[in-house]
C-alpha cells in the first residue's frame, strides 16, 4: 500500500494538472522598426489568450527549435495595416485603416474572426464596433434573472396504504459498448499515405501540419486542405483540382505548373507564393491574401477574386479573362501583358494603380500598358572583367552608370552595390532574366526570357539551373532541368 502511494504521488507530481495545456505557446512578431512591436506583442498575447489558447512572449533566453510559435507579421502599405498569422491551427489575415496600435488591434481582431469560427460570437459581443461583418452575427442580450416570488400554499395529501408487489428478480444482460476513440481532424492514416506515396484524392487533410514538405507533382484531387499548414511547401506541378483550401496557409509555397482549378482558396494565405503557369480557372480567391505572389502567366480564367489582396503581385502575362476582380486590391500589380476580356473589376480602384498599368474604360475592355519605372528602384549597369583569380574566365562588375545599349542594364533592389532581391537584368542582345538575385547573381525564383521566345522559368542558384522547366515560343515544354 506504501508503495502504492508512493507511485500515484510521484505520477501526479511529474504530470501536468487537469485543465492545463501540456505544452506551452509562444506569439512573436515581426515588422518594421518605426512600429511600436513591444506593445503589438502584449496586445497579441492578451487576444489571443482570450479567445483562442494561452501564449506567452518569447523570453530572453530563448525557447526549442520546436516550440509551438504563432507568428504575427505586420506591414503597412499607404494607410492600411496588415496582419497576417501563421501557426497551427491559426493561419488567417486582417486588416485596418485606423492608426496605430489601433490599427493592430482591429487588424488582429479581423484575423481572429475569420479564422475562428466558433468564436465569432463572443468576439462580436466584446468589439463588434471594430469588425464589420459582426453585423451579420445575431448577438443576443442574456436576459436578466428575476427571483422567482414563492406562493405558499397547504396541500393534504391523503394517507394511502402502500402496497406490496412482488417484482421477479432478472438477471441484467451485460452489454459491452466499444470505447470511442478520439480522432484528430485530419486522417491520420491519410497524412502518412500522402508522405509516403505522394497520392492522396479526396483525402480528409485539414488543419494538417505540411510545413516545408516535399510533395511535388503530388496528386491531392479533391482533397480537403482546409486550415492545412502548407508554409514553404514544395508542390511544384501537384494536381489540386478541386481541392478544399480555405483558410490555408500557403505562404511562400511553390506551385509552379500546379492545377487549382475549381479549387476553393477562400480566405488562403498566399504571400510570396510561387505560382508560375499554374492552372487557377474557375478557382475560389475570394478574400485570399496574395501579396507579392508570382502568378506571371498563370491561368485565372472565370477565377473568382473578390476583395483578394493583390497588392505587388507579379500578374505579367496572366489570364485573367472572366476573372471577377471586383473590390480587389492591385496597388503595385504588375499587369503589363494580362489578358482581359470580360472581366468583372472596379474601373476606381484599378486608376488609383501607381506605376504599373492605365486602365481605359471598363466596357471597353482594353488596357494600355505603360509600364513605369518605380522610384525606389535602383539602376546599374553591369561590364564584363576579367576574374583575377581565374583569367580565363570572365566576370560581370555593377557600376551606378553606364550605357543602356552596350552594357548590361539591371533596375530593381540592391545592396552593397549588388542587385539583392527582385529585379529585372537585361542583356545588350535582348534576353532578359527578372527574378530573385543574391550578390549580383540569379538565385531564387525567376524567368529567362530570350529573344526567341523561349522561356526559362523555375529556381536558379548562383546563376545555374537548379529546377527549372524550359518552354518554347508557344508555351510548350521543351525539357526540366533539375540537379
Amino acid at each position: 500500500m506504501k508503495h502504492l502511494f508512493t507511485l500515484i504521488s510521484i505520477l501526479l507530481l511529474s504530470s501536468p494538472l487537469f485543465g492545463q495545456s501540456k505544452e506551452t505557446c509562444y506569439v512573436s512578431i515581426e515588422g518594421s522598426k518605426e512600429l511600436n512591436l513591444n506593445l503589438f506583442s502584449q496586445i497579441s498575447k492578451s487576444l489571443i489568450s482570450q479567445y483562442f489558447k494561452p501564449v506567452k512572449n518569447i523570453p530572453p533566453g530563448g525557447i526549442r527549435s520546436d516550440s509551438c510559435v504563432y507568428e504575427i507579421t505586420v506591414t503597412k502599405e499607404g494607410d492600411t495595416t496588415f496582419v497576417v498569422f501563421s501557426g497551427e491551427d491559426l493561419n488567417s489575415y486582417g486588416d485596418s485603416k485606423l492608426y496605430g496600435s489601433d490599427g493592430f488591434q482591429q487588424s488582429l481582431l479581423k484575423s481572429l474572426y475569420r479564422s475562428l469560427r466558433d468564436k465569432r460570437k463572443l468576439i462580436c459581443e466584446d468589439y463588434g464596433e471594430l469588425i464589420e461583418k459582426c453585423g451579420s452575427v445575431v448577438v443576443q442580450d442574456v436576459p436578466k434573472q428575476v427571483e422567482p416570488k414563492v406562493v405558499k400554499k397547504k396541500v393534504t395529501i391523503p394517507k394511502v396504504e402502500p402496497k406490496v408487489v412482488e417484482t421477479p428478480i432478472v438477471e441484467p444482460k451485460v452489454v459491452v459498448i466499444p470505447k470511442k476513440v478520439a480522432k484528430r481532424k485530419s486522417d491520420m492514416p491519410s497524412l502518412k499515405k500522402l508522405l509516403d506515396t505522394k497520392k492522396c484524392p479526396n483525402c480528409d487533410l485539414s488543419e494538417a501540419n505540411l510545413k516545408d514538405a516535399d510533395l511535388r507533382g503530388a496528386n491531392l484531387n479533391g482533397a480537403d486542405l482546409r486550415g492545412a499548414n502548407l508554409n514553404g511547401a514544395d508542390l511544384k506541378g501537384a494536381n489540386l483540382n478541386g481541392a478544399d483550401l480555405t483558410v490555408a496557409n500557403l505562404k511562400g509555397v511553390y506551385l509552379n505548373g500546379a492545377n487549382l482549378s475549381n479549387a476553393n482558396l477562400t480566405d488562403a494565405i498566399l504571400s510570396d507564393a510561387i505560382l508560375i503557369r499554374a492552372n487557377l480557372s474557375k478557382a475560389n480567391l475570394k478574400d485570399a491574401y496574395l501579396y507579392r505572389a508570382n502568378l506571371s502567366k498563370a491561368n485565372l480564367k472565370g477565377a473568382n477574386l473578390g476583395n483578394a489582396y493583390l497588392s505587388n503581385a507579379d500578374l505579367r502575362g496572366a489570364n485573367l479573362k472572366d476573372a471577377n476582380l471586383v473590390e480587389a486590391n492591385l496597388n503595385g500589380a504588375d499587369l503589363n501583358k494580362a489578358v482581359f476580356g470580360g472581366t468583372k473589376m472596379n474601373q476606381s480602384k484599378y486608376l488609383k494603380m501607381q506605376g504599373v498599368i492605365e486602365f481605359e474604360e471598363v466596357a471597353k475592355k482594353k488596357v494600355q500598358e505603360s509600364v513605369v519605372q518605380k522610384t525606389d528602384q535602383m539602376v546599374l549597369y553591369g561590364k564584363l572583367v576579367k576574374d583575377k583569380r581565374n583569367p580565363s574566365k570572365s566576370v560581370t562588375k555593377w557600376f551606378s552608370y553606364g550605357n543602356d545599349k552596350t552594357d548590361q542594364k539591371y533596375v530593381g533592389e540592391t545592396k552593397n552595390g549588388f542587385p539583392n532581391g527582385k529585379g529585372t537584368h537585361t542583356l545588350p542582345n535582348g534576353d532578359k532574366y527578372i527574378g530573385e538575385f543574391w550578390n549580383g547573381k540569379r538565385h531564387g525564383q525567376g524567368t529567362i526570357f530570350w529573344i526567341n521566345g523561349n522561356e526559362v522559368v523555375g529556381e536558379f542558384q548562383n546563376n545555374e539551373y537548379l529546377d527549372v522547366i524550359i518552354y518554347d515560343s508557344n508555351g510548350d515544354e521543351i525539357s526540366r532541368i533539375v540537379k
